[in-house]
């Protein structure tokens, strides 16, 4: 891949962004203020390339993503990269907070190349299979 991704939290002057991925993308998107504090804006330099929001409830020790959305016109490939971008993301939330898993709801197909990935850590091979949901595009 040529594009050198940069994934962070997001921000508020990222949501003009956001909305514009939202309507490309085909799908609803909440108010700012609704979403999560855990929210992943995957960027190449100026450009928002994807994003995912993390939803957790006090006291509960799994999360569950949602509004995934990704910039429609990216290759297979760099749609890939960008997931595996916003998994990164997600699995370093769930290690900080000590959560048990993280459930990935993805209208995406090439988010299950990151689930057979070698890198998978012990015991997340068997966690991804009862924690990652798919549903249709």
């Amino acid at each position: 891949m040529a594009r050198s991704l940069i994934s962070r939290n997001w921000r508020v002057e990222d949501v003009a962004a956001l909305e514009r991925l939202a309507c490309a993308s085909n799908c609803g998107f909440p108010p700012p203020d609704l979403l999560p504090a855990d929210c992943c804006v995957v960027e190449d330099g100026e450009t928002v390339l994807g994003f995912g929001a993390l939803y957790r409830v006090p006291g509960v020790s799994i999360a569950t993503t949602d509004w995934i959305m990704l910039e429609p016109h990216l290759s297979r490939e760099d749609r890939a990269a960008v997931l595996g971008r916003l998994l990164d993301f997600f699995r370093e939330v769930r290690q900080r907070e000590g959560l048990a898993a993280v459930m990935v709801y993805s209208p995406f197909e090439e988010i299950r190349e990151h689930l057979v990935a070698r890198d998978l850590q012990e015991g997340e091979r068997e966690m991804s299979r009862l924690s990652v949901r798919f549903r249709a595009a």
